[in-house]
């Protein structure tokens, strides 16, 4: 999915769509993370303002094994300079007692806000703030 030429160029909402659905075909939810990471690395200026809603909305962090949040998310640096991303990796860190790991379910998706409001909402918050 993310290996693709033209997966760097999609649409925010686009983006949205592919990677919050239930029924994506992935066999980890740490596929998931790793293409968000690529998305927004491409143009990781403009598209920083959307990674905590991305975040929040398409990656599942607490089906990411225990030992993967630790050796492959949090020493992604970038992410911790946004002060929501890093809240939500520590968050997913601070809960690694005995949840669920493996395969994305069906009928979880924590998606409650049309991504495109939320990115405006937050990039403006974002621009209004500096």
């Amino acid at each position: 999915m993310a290996a693709t030429k033209h997966f760097a160029y999609l649409p925010a909402e686009r983006l949205y769509r592919i990677l919050s659905d239930d029924n994506l075909n992935v066999s980890s939810e740490m596929e998931v993370f790793c293409a968000l990471l690529a998305w927004l690395d491409f143009d990781r200026e403009d598209r920083m303002c959307m990674a905590p809603k991305l975040l929040q909305c398409c990656v599942r962090l607490q089906y990411i094994p225990p030992e993967q949040l630790i050796t492959k998310v949090e020493p992604v640096d970038w992410l911790f300079e946004n002060a929501d991303c890093e809240f939500l990796v520590n968050e997913a860190i601070r809960s690694l007692d005995s949840r669920p790991t493996g395969c994305r379910p069906t009928g979880d998706n924590p998606a409650t806000l049309p991504l495109y409001t939320a990115q405006q909402e937050y990039c403006q918050g974002a621009a209004g703030s500096t």
